[in-house]
């Protein structure tokens, strides 16, 4: 609880920064390269890479355009008990585990989870950790039975 409350914190906080430097942009003179600057891109601009809201969330998606986070996709079509995959907070704790006793990967963090219909893509924070991941995917079936890696672009 007491995490929920400084998240919530730390992003109000970013909110109150956000909508300074919005309305600083907006109250600015508008030259001719700003002309076209979206709510959005402003938005963009502002939002700090180390903060919070610019990090991954199951519930974010990202442009194809953009080269994906490092990761695994995991494919639960097949997994047997569907409630396993029914929470996202219970899924991502599950992995967490799963990798932990894995001894091969076990100092590997996951830093998120995205969950796109029967597709759960677990985060690592570099490549060389999502490779890992891949190689040693026993933790895939312990945490969902029945459930497999994808093959990776």
């Amino acid at each position: 609880m007491e995490e929920l409350r400084a998240l919530t914190k730390n992003l109000m906080e970013e909110l109150v920064s956000i909508k300074i430097q919005l309305n600083e942009v907006l109250a600015a003179p508008r030259s001719e390269s700003h002309s076209s600057r979206t709510y959005a891109s402003v938005l963009a601009d502002s939002v700090n890479s180390s903060s919070s809201a610019s990090q991954p969330q199951s519930s974010s998606s990202s442009s194809r355009a953009q080269s994906p986070l490092p990761g695994v996709t995991v494919d639960t079509r097949r997994v047997r008990d569907k409630s396993k995959i029914a929470d996202a907070a219970e899924v991502e704790e599950n992995i967490r585990q799963k990798i932990q006793v894995t001894p091969e990967i076990a100092g590997i963090a996951v830093t998120g989870i995205q969950i796109r219909g029967h597709h759960v893509r677990v985060l690592a924070r570099t490549e060389k950790d999502a490779a890992l991941l891949r190689t040693h995917d026993q933790w895939v079936n312990h945490a969902f039975e029945g459930a497999r890696t994808r093959g990776e672009d």
